[in-house]
């Protein structure tokens, strides 16, 4: 009994959560974000979905979306893949990216004084990914091995059991990280048309939490 009225004193004693607000805001060139702002710490959190995910793929390049979110962060414009991840690295900053069924995201987050130079690094990633050999071949080689190990686990070959007669010969029914049989027949080229034709600002939704 002392315990519980020493936490009910504790909780009495936390201000009250603010309520949270949504502002919806619009760049210069038209495109709308949410943003809500906590001034509780200088961080700048920021996530970009594009409509249009695995589902959207052709079935016999099935993975194509989640390969090409998993390069992104590997190069983009004049940064191959380490001097990418060198330059998230000196800015204290996270950059994310993947793929589900119905969407593509961005997930970004940096400190304040940063922020110009990774909303810069994260246009490159988007529009210029480099999709280079090495980072390629490697990306590759770790889903293949991701499906591989899933192929053996009980509760993930079930899954893919129910949503495949759920939805038997649809996109929703694949697996959206592809299959072995797959996941090697997806080109560099099928993974440029695959930004050049999905990552538009008309299907664009932004959502940024900001100091």
């Amino acid at each position: 009994m002392r315990a519980l009225l020493l936490l009910v004193g504790l909780l009495a004693a936390l201000p009250a959560a603010a309520a949270v607000k949504v502002q919806s805001v619009k760049s210069p060139g038209g495109i709308e974000a949410w943003l809500v702002e906590d001034h509780t710490l200088p961080v700048v959190s920021l996530e970009v979905a594009f409509l249009g995910g695995a589902a959207a793929e052709p079935k016999e390049r099935s993975g194509l979306a989640n390969m090409t979110a998993s390069l992104l962060d590997e190069g983009a414009g004049d940064l191959d893949s380490q001097a990418f991840a060198r330059r998230l690295e000196d800015m204290a900053s996270q950059v994310q990216f993947r793929a589900s069924q119905d969407n593509v995201t961005a997930t970004l987050r940096t400190v304040e004084k940063n922020v110009d130079p990774m909303f810069d690094l994260l246009r490159l990633a988007l529009s210029s990914p480099r999709f280079d050999d090495e980072p390629v071949a490697r990306v590759r080689s770790q889903i293949l091995v991701s499906l591989a190990r899933k192929g053996e686990s009980p509760q993930t070959l079930s899954g893919r059991i129910w949503w495949k007669f759920a939805f038997p010969d649809q996109p929703y029914g694949r697996f959206s990280e592809g299959s072995p049989e797959t996941v090697p027949n997806i080109a560099v080229d099928d993974m440029r048309g695959f930004v050049r034709d999905r990552f538009a600002k008309n299907v664009m939704t932004v959502r940024w939490s900001a100091t």
